[in-house]
């Protein structure tokens, strides 16, 4: 029996993010792993560190970005310092990323 969780952050939904080193608009790609009970980043919706019956596996998806031009994966996180970047230097392309 497998439990699901989803983590996908609010910005992936509603903000634009360009590739900083080709300045193409990047896609949203999920990446999904199986974590088992009693690893590392299980998470236990009940009481953390406490395991009762239930669910013995885990799918956790995560979504990133990535460039569909020259493939380069960044997450939200990253990509939140690259668009300030962008930003100030008023272009999508960075001299400091190529």
């Amino acid at each position: 029996m497998y439990d699901f969780h989803l983590e996908i952050k609010r910005g992936m939904l509603f903000r634009r993010m360009y590739c900083c080193k080709c300045g193409t608009k990047l896609k949203r790609r999920s990446t999904s792993r199986l974590v088992n009970k009693g690893e590392i980043g299980y998470i236990n919706n009940i009481l953390p560190g406490i395991y009762f019956g239930g669910p013995t596996s885990q799918i956790q998806v995560r979504y990133v970005y990535i460039c569909p031009n020259c493939k380069q994966i960044t997450t939200y996180d990253q990509q939140c310092i690259i668009a300030k970047k962008q930003k100030q230097a008023k272009t999508k392309i960075l001299e400091e990323y190529k």
